[in-house]
């Protein structure tokens, strides 16, 4: 992911997510885990703090790509917490 992440931090700072925690962008991160098959890619990259991406680790918790930010729509990532609230975000569109 070292090639995206200027891209995808950049997307970030044209449109900064609203962070709970209050603390800023620190790590690039899959929004499908890698390990669950989700690409390296631009679309599937997002800018979190470091607990926002431990914290989507835990039980109960689901990350989702609603959109890629490819066209016209922006980049905009689904956030299930354990109680079925579910929160959206979105970034900037791309560079």
């Amino acid at each position: 992911m070292s090639v995206l992440r200027r891209p995808v931090a950049r997307r970030a700072d044209q449109r900064p997510r609203r962070r709970a925690c209050g603390l800023g962008d620190r790590q690039i991160d899959h929004i499908v885990a890698h390990r669950a098959g989700g690409p390296t890619s631009f679309g599937n990259g997002r800018a979190s703090c470091v607990r926002s991406n431990q914290v989507r680790e835990m039980p109960g918790w689901a990350v989702r790509l609603v959109h890629d930010g490819l066209g016209d729509q922006p980049h905009t990532v689904a956030t299930t917490t354990p109680t079925g609230h579910t929160y959206t975000s979105r970034a900037g569109p791309a560079p």
